[in-house]
């Protein structure tokens, strides 16, 4: 009786949920995914708005699922919203939301380019539609530099309209709080 009793004591159970917790995390990036944007909505990786003085953007060439080339130098006069990111990656997979929202918002007046870091374009398609996203995207066709794209996922830039750099985010952000909102009224105001 003591031994039955011994298992369903609050510490074991409390342990087990724990136990089945961090293999949930270890495993799956969908439940990464989720306590991350929970995370998120709590106030944790908020987009500063940066106070730095702008660097050009390089000329890079990107394929979108249609085969159509876009080349960032092409876009002078559009604000740039550029993310890196992978469908396997839990922090990208939090940060869409925001990102999807941002684009609803603005993708008249702004330019989304959402790059699968993989380069797999049927697979990064799939996944967007079957989450019911509508983001544009697409592959690199040209190099990325280091400065621009280390391999850090995600890593999201805002380019002005005038071809500059203005921000580079690395890690999961919430786009839709109201400092960044703010910062990208005024880049399209520009």
């Amino acid at each position: 009786m003591n031994k039955k009793k011994k298992w369903f004591d609050k510490s074991t159970i409390l342990n087990a949920l724990l136990l089945v917790f961090v293999i949930l995390m270890l495993v799956s990036p969908t439940a990464k995914s989720y306590v991350i944007r929970g995370l998120m909505k709590v106030g944790l990786f908020q987009p500063s708005v940066p106070a730095t003085a702008a660097a050009k953007a390089p000329s890079m060439t990107f394929k979108d699922s249609y085969d159509k080339l876009i080349n960032i130098e092409e876009l002078k006069g559009k604000v740039v919203i550029l993310n890196f990111w992978a469908t396997w990656c839990p922090p990208c997979r939090a940060e869409l939301p925001s990102l999807q929202t941002l684009y609803e918002k603005n993708n008249n007046e702004a330019v989304f380019i959402t790059v699968d870091a993989d380069r797999k374009l049927s697979v990064s398609k799939k996944f967007m539609d079957d989450n019911g996203y509508s983001l544009p995207v697409f592959k690199t066709m040209s190099d990325i530099p280091a400065t621009i794209y280390d391999g850090t996922l995600p890593t999201t830039l805002v380019i002005d309209k005038r071809g500059n750099i203005r921000a580079r985010y690395t890690g999961a952000k919430d786009y839709t709080n109201g400092k960044f909102e703010t910062f990208l009224q005024s880049l399209l105001a520009e």
